[in-house]
């Protein structure tokens, strides 16, 4: 099922399906590994307000606010989720 990035639960692995264009921080989440086909998991959430949370992807721990993360769009059905590549 396709969703945010910031609606994914806390350790579900999902595939990276797009990051949403046209906002200044879209690019440089691509750098950072935000790419189609990457595996994505949300390791960690904040006490309290749930903001930041830690992603992991691409091999690398990140601290994203939930803004942030409202912009990449995975998808985390079991057909997609069941075999980490």
């Amino acid at each position: 099922m396709r969703k945010t990035l910031k609606e994914l639960p806390r350790n579900t692995k999902a595939r990276v399906v797009d990051v949403a264009p046209g906002h200044a921080i879209s690019v440089r989440l691509v750098e950072l590994g935000f790419m189609a086909g990457e595996w994505v998991e949300v390791v960690h959430e904040a006490p309290l307000s749930r903001d930041p949370i830690v992603v992991e992807c691409a091999g690398t721990r990140i601290a994203l606010r939930r803004s942030e993360a409202s912009l990449i769009l995975v998808d985390d059905s079991p057909e997609c989720s069941g075999v980490q590549s």
